[in-house]
């Protein structure tokens, strides 16, 4: 109920003033680093890119869908001697998040610095990978001690972006800043907070 009511505020309630013309088809690219909040995620870092293209549907707002991946760095712990002198035995635990969101894109004003902002519903991919390796005192893998598993999860998600943009820099192209919020309902409730440079074109 709250994202629908946020959805309704976002393309109907802009003041007359500030609505700028939006072309029929826009575009989207960002690039940039995350961190994890909550749960699944919590103090993992990440570099994330999204990519979006969008319809408008008023002169200040935009109907798309939004493609998104972040890839969370490595959990890594090392034991040695576990196995004799020498040995080591290393795991590496990463996850990954794949994201497809129905997207509504809001950009205010028609001076050369823009704010924008968006909200997207959709589905979120969670992948895991885990892997353990085992070695003796001359590195070599130790037979049957060898370990690797792979795991996905599509969850529910939502994402709530703002942002400001210097418009048409390149032709049709101009370069914002922004700050993304994602939500993922897994193993509890999921916080992923984004920074980044986006590129978008009119």
């Amino acid at each position: 109920m709250r994202l629908a009511t946020l959805v309704c505020c976002l393309t109907l309630i802009v003041p007359e003033g500030l609505a700028a013309q939006t072309a029929e088809w826009t575009g989207t690219l960002d690039a940039g680093y995350s961190q994890g909040l909550g749960d699944a995620f919590s103090g993992q870092s990440a570099v994330a890119a999204h990519v979006g293209g969008y319809r408008a549907v008023g002169p200040a707002a935009s109907l798309g869908l939004e493609l998104g991946y972040k890839r969370f760095n490595s959990l890594a712990s090392v034991i040695p001697d576990i196995y004799g002198p020498g040995s080591l035995q290393r795991e590496d635990f990463r996850r990954s998040l794949w994201t497809a969101t129905a997207s509504l894109r809001t950009r205010l004003g028609d001076r050369a610095w823009r704010p924008y902002g968006g909200i997207g519903l959709g589905t979120y991919l969670v992948r895991v990978r885990d892997q353990i390796v085992t070695t003796d005192a001359a590195g070599a893998p130790i037979p049957g001690l060898q370990f690797e598993q792979t795991a996905s999860e599509v969850k529910p998600g939502a994402n709530v972006l703002l942002g400001l943009e210097r418009t048409r820099l390149f032709g049709r192209a101009g370069l914002g800043v922004q700050a993304r919020w994602d939500g993922v309902l897994s193993e509890g409730f999921a916080n992923v907070i984004s920074v980044g440079v986006a590129l978008i074109l009119d």
